[in-house]
């Protein structure tokens, strides 16, 4: 018997019976637990810098739909007066990322500067749709090259994804994601779910959480702890401020929880002041969220990087896995370090897959070890003929520098990648045109753009909504069988 599973579900079903005898708002064994402990710190920090939250939040605006989104704050160039800060800041970003040398990007700046004046001067909201679509889709793809590069991988990105994100922002990438994963567990069979949610469980004596369909993800309970202590936060506190900055009633602060479980957090205003408030502040209430979770990614990955740069240290790369096709299998085993390929230093796993990229298939390549010099015969990669291939997965060798200690440097570390994962997930999920997610409201408020009747307006959000559930639904489908399937383990 698996006592640590014994003793969770004691403390499960002992929980769950408090919470149902005392007064929390209760539907079956899902409990609100509110307080209104925290809404005087909520209101400290709303006071700090409203200038700064309304900025950030019709930002985020942009950064979920786009030229949409742009279009949308264009309507409000009254009440609204960011979007030249915003059209500023993605330009100035165009700027860094394609200048290629002084003169250029004093050329770019001045060219942004004078359609920004031309923009603010003519008003005109599909002038605004188009020029922030523009700037947007530019940054979107160097950004995202960039991260790929951060990660150590090479990407080839279409330049209708870049174009669909500059125009619509991130809701119809999800949407065509969910559909392609859909048609392969309609009419290919997968068994892979599109959807799956986190769930507590026990792996080798070790609490954590996974999600169903996904067995490779297996968070330790102490980092799911922290990356959903951070994500609870720091989406409903964004929620809170920016509703008090507003002067909307907060009535209480809370966790939703399954028993004992929590599984959310939220920020509960008056809903009754809170529709009666311009469209603007209310889609800065609900898009403050997203924004929020991804601030934490941007935080999370700088303290990464300052860590790498100051704390760390990577004589070589070490090997993970051999693959399956590997050319090196019977040369080269799991822990190896690796530290130069062809003369080649391979310190980082960038500078790794940038050393093999350099080889020649068919020839051979000299890699020196902790543990001596191998020669690997170069093949070709399995997937991408012609390409050379060695078959080894690699990460960093890892060391702790400046007197740091290497346990609680990789607890950090991994506490933070955990961090990002989390937050950059609920960042895009939240947007999807579903409840309870905060996009659907989002999505109402948007609708204003297309100066269309009522009645168009909710047919279509109904039609938005009525798709993305089906897809939705159709890619949790797979867990069911693997719900049915552990039914049968337990019965068994």
């Amino acid at each position: 018997m698996d006592y640590n599973l014994l003793i969770f579900l004691v403390l499960f079903v002992a929980g769950t019976v408090l919470l149902l005898r005392s007064r929390q708002e209760k539907f079956f064994i899902v409990f609100l637990v509110r307080t209104k402990q925290f809404i005087p710190l909520i209101d400290f920090i709303a006071r700090l810098a409203p200038g700064l939250w309304k900025f950030l939040a019709d930002l985020s605006v942009v950064v979920s739909f786009g030229g949409l989104g742009a279009a949308y704050l264009s309507m409000y160039r009254g009440a609204s007066r960011n979007l030249n800060g915003i059209l500023f800041f993605f330009g100035a970003l165009v700027v860094v990322f394609w200048s290629q040398g002084l003169l250029s990007a004093i050329v770019l700046l001045a060219l942004l500067l004078i359609c920004i004046k031309l923009l603010s001067d003519i008003r005109s909201v599909f002038a605004d749709f188009v020029f922030s679509s523009f700037l947007v889709s530019l940054v979107f793809i160097k950004f995202t090259l960039l991260v790929f590069a951060f990660l150590g991988a090479s990407i080839s990105l279409p330049l209708y994804i870049s174009v669909i994100y500059g125009a619509i922002g991130i809701p119809p990438l999800l949407i065509g994601m969910f559909l392609q994963s859909a048609s392969q567990i309609l009419f290919a069979g997968s068994n892979m779910p599109g959807v799956s949610p986190i769930i507590p469980t026990v792996r080798d004596g070790q609490w954590g959480v996974t999600t169903p369909g996904y067995e490779a993800i297996f968070v330790p309970i102490a980092y799911a702890v922290i990356a959903f202590a951070v994500l609870l936060v720091s989406h409903e506190f964004a929620h809170g401020v920016l509703a008090r900055v507003h002067g909307i009633k907060l009535k209480s602060t809370g966790l939703l929880t399954l028993g004992i479980i929590p599984i959310g957090a939220f920020v509960e205003p008056d809903e009754k002041d809170l529709e009666k408030r311009p469209s603007i502040e209310k889609m800065r209430v609900f898009s403050a969220g997203s924004f929020a979770n991804l601030i934490v990614c941007a935080v999370a990955a700088f303290a990464m990087i300052s860590l790498s740069l100051f704390f760390v240290s990577s004589d070589g790369v070490k090997v993970v896995s051999v693959l399956q096709n590997s050319s090196a299998k019977g040369i080269i085993e799991n822990g190896t370090v690796l530290y130069s390929i062809n003369d080649n230093p391979v310190r980082t796993s960038s500078s790794y897959l940038k050393a093999v990229s350099m080889l020649t298939v068919g020839g051979v390549a000299n890699v020196t070890t902790d543990s001596g010099v191998y020669a690997v015969p170069v093949i070709s990669d399995p997937e991408k003929e012609g390409v050379p291939f060695i078959g080894l997965a690699v990460e960093n060798d890892i060391k702790a520098t400046h007197g740091m200690d290497l346990g609680l440097l990789n607890f950090v570390w991994t506490a933070l990648t955990w961090t990002i994962l989390f937050n950059f997930n609920v960042a895009l999920v939240n947007v999807l045109p579903l409840a309870p997610f905060d996009g659907w409201r989002m999505l109402k408020e948007l609708m204003s753009v297309f100066r269309i009747s009522p009645e168009t307006s909710k047919k279509i959000i109904y039609a938005i909504v009525s798709v993305s559930l089906f897809l939705l639904l159709i890619n949790a489908l797979p867990l069911v069988n693997i719900g049915f399937d552990y039914l049968r383990s337990l019965a068994g």
